[in-house]
């Protein structure tokens, strides 16, 4: 069994190789990650960059299909902000003074505003969407949470209201955001912690009490957030595996990176997508564990990938690193395909594979803060008040807009983007805010000229 494991993860190697023209591309903080404005590194651009930048046509506002959207006032500077998936029109942020505060994105008007937490928050949040069934036949009702983590305590809050619905000082130190599914007896809450331990809490509705549930032993720190779907959680530790649980301790599978995972996998269909350190892009059957591809890259891969659910062929990868030339935005697309393949006991039988190409690769580039579905609107951090607006389908900056220039911001220092990634392309939206914790919002009403 173990022969044939190894036969087939050679075969699907040599696929991808194939497809992607060798083993390299074709193509030339705090702990927050999961698109929070804080995660963005920073550091002095080379003269390379510097050059393309400098290539790139200036517009201003008149000369975009842009146009003012709405600005608001906090009562605090912005420590993070975030748009999750499960609410893509709703925009998350915290506040210093340890507030959360829910923004509906094309109105400007806010939701609601938390309580403050004990300490701003150092972990990546959750926010779920559940599907439950109402008192009349075929009813449906929605139940959003948010799960957020505060001096080693995990809050749930109503997403709608902002209420707190409980709380629970975790009896461990946690090394990642939590990753909720469920409601009722069937909430999980899957969290690691330093001490090499996955956890799972769940919440006892009728005692009001909150506990772990459950624990096993990952033997190493869980770097990467955990993430599921389907039945399934996948998580990863610094010893290089990732693992796949179901949701009552049951390990489903291993599979061995090589490696350090720290930005967590994304899911399509049957298939798992995640980096490592060791400049490795991996594909694999989320239900059984198989490699499906891999690509090598030439630079370390710590954040996770993205995709937008309007292309299914398109994944977008982060790379990091020592050299800033290999530093910045993979496109890689993925082509499903079968192969007959031959056992060691001569069984025929098709080998599910996916087949990876980098489309383009732009270097420097460091985080995105909007979309459509023709551009991608993207910044070379660094406190850079220029968003520049990447095709697609090319990887070409087509343009690029100061928004300082037109917010008459004296001081770009003070200027940051609210990054998020638009899973729906819905939003098209640019949002910044300053040093003193206004809101200024774009909208797009049209579509570009790509002369």
């Amino acid at each position: 069994m173990q022969l044939r494991i190894n036969l087939v993860f050679l075969v699907v190697v040599a696929c991808v190789l194939a497809a992607c023209g060798g083993g390299t591309s074709s193509s030339t903080s705090t702990r927050i990650s999961k698109s929070s404005t804080s995660h963005v590194a920073k550091g002095k651009l080379s003269d390379e960059i510097l050059k393309a930048q400098s290539m790139v046509p200036r517009r201003s506002l008149k000369e975009l299909p842009f146009e003012f959207s709405w600005d608001l006032e906090l009562p605090a500077p912005v420590h993070i902000s975030w748009v999750d998936k499960a609410i893509p029109d709703t925009l998350f942020l915290q506040t210093k003074k340890r507030q959360i505060h829910a923004i509906d994105i094309k109105s400007g008007h806010t939701k609601w505003v938390s309580r403050s937490l004990p300490k701003l928050m150092e972990l990546p949040p959750n926010v779920v969407r559940e599907e439950l069934p109402g008192r009349k036949k075929g009813e449906i009702i929605l139940d959003d949470r948010l799960y957020v983590i505060s001096d080693s305590i995990l809050f749930c809050i109503d997403a709608v209201y902002g209420q707190v619905i409980w709380r629970f000082v975790l009896p461990f130190e946690p090394s990642t955001g939590p990753y909720a599914t469920g409601s009722g007896k069937g909430l999980r809450v899957f969290m690691g912690d330093w001490q090499g331990h996955l956890r799972v809490v769940t919440y006892h509705e009728e005692k009001m009490n909150p506990y772990v549930l459950w624990q096993w032993n990952l033997r190493g720190a869980a770097m990467a957030d955990p993430v599921g779907t389907g039945g399934l959680v996948y998580i990863g530790n610094d010893r290089g595996v990732l693992q796949c649980f179901d949701h009552d301790r049951e390990l489903n599978w291993e599979f061995k990176i090589g490696n350090t995972m720290r930005g967590e996998p994304i899911h399509r269909g049957r298939s798992l997508y995640f980096g490592s350190t060791d400049n490795v892009f991996h594909v694999i059957n989320r239900l059984s564990g198989q490699v499906m591809g891999q690509l090598y890259l030439d630079a370390p891969i710590e954040r996770s990938p993205f995709t937008f659910s309007f292309d299914p062929k398109r994944i977008y990868l982060w790379t990091s690193g020592n050299k800033e030339k290999h530093q910045g935005l993979y496109a890689v697309d993925s082509f499903p395909d079968k192969i007959p393949y031959k056992d060691t006991v001569d069984e025929m039988f098709d080998l599910e594979v996916e087949r990876l190409k980098v489309a383009w690769f732009v270097p420097g580039l460091r985080s995105v803060v909007a979309s459509t579905k023709k551009h991608l609107f993207a910044t070379y951090g660094g406190g850079d008040s220029v968003v520049y607006a990447i095709n697609r389908k090319t990887g070409k900056a087509e343009w690029a807009w100061d928004v300082a220039v037109d917010l008459g911001q004296t001081s770009k220092k003070a200027f940051q983007f609210c990054q998020y990634v638009d899973y729906t392309g819905q939003n098209q939206s640019i949002i910044t805010y300053d040093m003193n914790g206004k809101l200024v919002a774009y909208k797009m009403f049209g579509q570009y000229s790509t002369r």
